[in-house]
């Protein structure tokens, strides 16, 4: 099957990006020729160039995005088109009406509900999706007009998406969101994936260790430094946990707009000496990052559809404390410590109970392993396949 993949960023961009290349890949090894439309190179993936359009106003994007998807579906003689961002997905649909092929909707996050794809209000509360009235607490008066454009634009395109041929998203939380938006045409949670074989066996350990002069016990966060995403929570707990345990080092991989904030509260805290910033790695260094850790940390504040590092951790056999808000709901019953981000005195219960009880870490790593292995890029494929026979049989009928 000829199938063409829209994704505006690029690689290099995000870990969403790595994760659409491995899935080509995957693609690829089953015999399906791929051709990705993206701003940049999917290194020896087919990669059809378009231009940057993200700032563009909706209408010319959706115009330039249609016409050149319309144009590629001709030149390789697409038989799927697959979208797997906010920027092409209205468009993809709309090429794909116009060639009469189905289209696959790939959803990560809630770019359709909310204009900063979050669903969080100012307060760092959530709603349910934005709306004219709400939207005015959460901008500011220059910025209003902007974000109810946006906003205006998102909710025009809800019947667009609710009617193709079928979504992905990553996880139930994800699938309740577009419920509330009235998307719920044929909508499948399948859950992210990674090539798991990464983050075995990792060589350069003891050079990494070296490297960064970490400690006995490595305890890490590895994400953006968003607010959201939980790592300021972390110096409620931490501090107090490392001036305690001098064998322990707090290991930070990313960067992000509290950087400055996090580098204040190492030295207030006086733990300059355990905590490492490693500012943001290339992800083929990442599968290092946990293989020198013993706990990984995710300590989200917003409804996370499903944060990549909860199946890199489990690939990697090591146990984690994670938020039980969004995405990681799903395995709730699966995994030890999925817990209220908000509840310091369990975290910091938690993460002391993990650091002082060496089998109970290889215990829960290997009950993370085994939960993560339909996470592979293989199970994954065999989902989103099953999902594709049954995109040509609604089309025959």
């Amino acid at each position: 099957m000829n199938i063409l993949f829209t994704n505006s960023k690029g690689l290099g961009h995000g870990g969403a990006e790595v994760s659409i290349m491995q899935y080509i890949e995957e693609l690829e090894r089953r015999g399906h020729n791929v051709v990705i439309a993206s701003s940049k190179d999917f290194k020896e993936i087919k990669t059809e160039r378009i231009k940057s359009v993200e700032k563009w106003p909706f209408f010319l994007r959706e115009f330039y995005l249609k016409r050149k998807f319309t144009e590629l579906i001709d030149k390789y003689s697409i038989d799927l088109i697959t979208s797997q961002d906010n920027i092409t997905t209205i468009s993809a649909i709309l090429a794909a009406r116009k060639c009469s092929i189905p289209v696959l909707v790939h959803i990560r996050d809630n770019w359709f509900a909310c204009p900063r794809s979050s669903c969080l209000r100012p307060d760092y509360s959530e709603c349910v999706h934005c709306d004219a009235k709400l939207l005015m607490s959460c901008s500011s008066w220059y910025r209003y007009p902007l974000d109810l454009y946006k906003w205006r634009n998102i909710k025009r395109s809800w019947e667009l998406v609710d009617n193709a041929d079928a979504k992905v998203c990553v996880s139930s939380a994800v699938k309740s969101k577009l419920a509330k938006c009235g998307i719920t045409h044929n909508v499948n949670v399948v859950p992210g994936a990674r090539v798991l074989e990464e983050f075995e066996n990792v060589e350069g350990v003891e050079e990494f260790k070296k490297k960064y002069e970490l400690r006995k016990i490595v305890i890490t966060f590895i994400g953006s430094f968003f607010y959201t995403k939980g790592v300021l929570q972390i110096f409620k707990f931490m501090p107090d946990i490392l001036k305690f345990n001098p064998d322990v080092s707090l290991m930070l991989v990313g960067d992000g707009p509290l950087y400055g904030d996090v580098v204040r509260l190492v030295k207030e805290n006086g733990i300059e000496k355990q905590v490492v910033l490693t500012g943001r790695l290339a992800f083929d260094k990442i599968p290092l990052c946990y293989a020198v850790s013993d706990i990984l940390l995710a300590p989200h504040l917003w409804s996370e559809p499903l944060g990549a590092t909860i199946i890199e951790a489990s690939a990697a056999s090591k146990p984690s404390v994670i938020s039980v808000r969004g995405g990681p709901i799903d395995f709730k019953d699966e995994y030890d410590n999925i817990i209220d981000p908000e509840d310091v005195s369990l975290w910091k219960e938690k993460v002391l109970y993990l650091i002082e009880n060496e089998s109970a870490r290889k215990a829960s790593g290997k009950k993370a392993r085994k939960n993560v292995e339909l996470m592979s890029f293989r199970s994954y494929v065999n989902s989103i396949e099953k999902i594709h026979s049954k995109m040509f049989e609604n089309m025959k009928k």
